[in-house]
Formats: structure tokens, C-alpha cells, sequence
């Protein structure tokens, strides 16, 4: 059985859908409509199967090329830097929506052995968080102290958040599909919060804030380690960093890389364009921004 990722699932097109956009299914690929100025529009669709290079689905596609569609952007869930051979008729981009690097946790070894191939540095932090005596809680009820903790790490490390419905929206939970907030208390206080996605085979780590206060404590090494441990017990096979490169975050990736793991790189984006005129408004329009 293939297993989809979870930005080809229903409950990320219901995602999408909360969020205002129209959501097509062709031949069990989605498509998100993207909308940009002027009433004009692509079609985006992240890590979708390869078949979205094959004749047989760009001729399914003509369909929708009828709507005000200027361009379709896929990126195809294809490890490797090479694409398939039949993507003539795509522009490849140098930049991707969705990280193009990953590191990945296999979530099949035991729990001792997942420690034994930590950075010796991440394992020592982890004991350290137990030791202060952090407690780590989920449930969304803590989407408030999320949000707080949000627009603080964005102000401290100069990044641009999305809106608040925006994480808000994504706290979906079905039979096959749950998107959980987990958070780390010290003193009775919230001081880091995860967005995690547990859909399929993967255990996908989406967003993260903490507080600069009680930095000390090591509360993220130990947020961290028990939603890799709660993968393990629930039965699924890998732990996925989403989002992994040391030149643009030097930070981040070598906290994460303190966990072990595979780092792996995704074939990339590409642009399928319908409207050469407006495609290049839009990408002048993009560098002005």
C-alpha cells in the first residue's frame, strides 16, 4: 500500500479549505487553488505522487487549465535531485514552499538505541530537563500559550509568522489523521509549544515556539524526545524534522541534528506554466515584494 504524505491528505484539504481556498481532487492528487491579484490563480500541489509529470495527467489536467489558473507548482514527493525524465514540459525553480531538506528519525529502533545515536550534548539535555523537573502536557487548550510563544520566538529571531487562524485551523483530529499541540511547563508556566502532525507511517514535526525565559532548563530537548518516543509506542516508523539546512538555519538544524537521524533532499518544485504574460507579471510582481 502507498502511503500518501500528509499535504495529500483530506484533512489537509479541509485545512485548506478553512483557510478560504478552493481544493481540487484529480485522479487522488490535490490541488490547492492558490489566489493572487486581480482575480488570477495557480494550482499548487505539495508532495504529490510523480504522475503529475505523465502526459496522461496533464491531459486530465485541461479541465481546470479552462479556469483563471496562470501556472500548476508541484512538488513531487521524489527524493533525489534528479527529476523524472518526462518533466520536459516543467521550469524547475530554486526555491521550494515546503522544505527541500529533512531530517529523518527511524522510529523502528528502541528507545535505548534512539539515545545511543544522539549527539552525546542532546542526550545530557534531555536528562537535564527531566532532572528540573519540566513536565511535558497536550491538548488544545494550550493554543493560547502557543500563539504567545509564537509571536515571541518570530520577533526574536526576525522570522514573519502566518496569521494565528492559520495554526489554529491545522488542530485537526480524525480516526486516521491527528495534528496535536504539545507543549513543556516549568513553574507552572508554558515555555515551549510544538505543532505535530501523526498521519500514515510519519510522525511530523510542523512548528515550534519557546520563551526565552528558563532557557536554561532544556524544556525543547525534552518536548522534542517525547513526541519521538510517543511515535515509537503508536506504532509509526519514521519522525520527520520538516526542515533541515545549515547555511540558512544554523540554529535550528543543529538542534535538530543532535537527534540523529538521516538528512534527505527532495527533488525540488517545479512551475507547468499556462499564461506566459501573467506568469512573468508574477514573478516581477514577487521580486518587488
Amino acid at each position: 500500500m502507498v502511503i500518501k504524505p500528509f499535504l495529500q491528505s483530506r484533512e489537509w484539504a479541509q485545512f485548506q479549505e478553512s483557510l478560504g481556498r478552493k481544493v481540487f481532487w484529480l485522479d487522488g492528487v490535490l490541488l490547492v487553488q492558490m489566489p493572487l491579484r486581480l482575480g488570477e490563480s495557480y494550482l499548487y500541489s505539495p508532495r504529490c505522487p510523480i504522475k503529475v509529470f505523465s502526459q496522461e495527467f496533464l491531459k486530465q489536467l485541461k479541465k481546470l487549465k479552462k479556469r483563471r489558473h496562470i501556472f500548476l507548482r508541484v512538488e513531487p514527493d521524489l527524493l533525489g535531485s534528479q527529476p523524472p525524465t518526462s518533466v520536459l514540459e516543467f521550469k524547475k525553480l530554486d526555491f521550494d514552499l515546503q522544505p527541500n531538506k529533512t531530517l529523518i528519525l527511524d522510529l523502528t529502533k528502541s528507545g535505548d538505541r534512539l539515545l545511543a545515536d544522539m549527539h552525546p550534548k542532546t542526550r545530557y539535555n534531555i536528562r537535564l530537563a527531566e532532572k528540573h523537573g519540566v513536565k511535558i502536557k497536550k491538548g488544545e487548550e494550550y493554543f493560547d500559550d502557543f500563539w504567545r510563544l509564537m509571536q515571541s520566538t518570530a520577533e526574536r529571531d526576525g522570522i514573519y509568522p502566518f496569521p494565528k487562524n492559520h495554526y489554529q485551523q491545522q488542530l485537526i483530529v480524525t480516526d486516521d489523521f491527528r495534528t496535536e499541540l504539545w507543549v513543556a511547563e516549568y513553574e507552572k508556566e508554558i515555555i515551549a509549544a510544538n505543532l505535530v502532525n501523526f498521519y500514515g507511517d510519519t510522525v511530523t514535526y510542523l512548528h515550534g515556539a519557546s520563551s526565552d525565559k528558563y532557557r536554561n532548563v532544556m524544556s525543547t530537548y525534552l518536548l522534542q524526545w517525547e513526541q519521538i518516543k510517543t511515535g515509537g509506542k503508536r506504532g509509526f516508523e519514521k519522525y520527520d524534522f520538516w526542515g533541515f539546512d545549515e547555511e540558512r538555519w544554523p540554529g535550528v538544524s543543529r538542534f535538530k541534528k543532535g537527534f540523529g537521524g538521516e538528512v534527505v533532499e527532495y527533488a525540488g518544485a517545479y512551475d507547468l506554466v499556462w499564461n506566459r504574460g501573467w506568469y512573468w507579471a508574477y514573478k516581477i510582481a514577487k521580486k518587488l515584494l
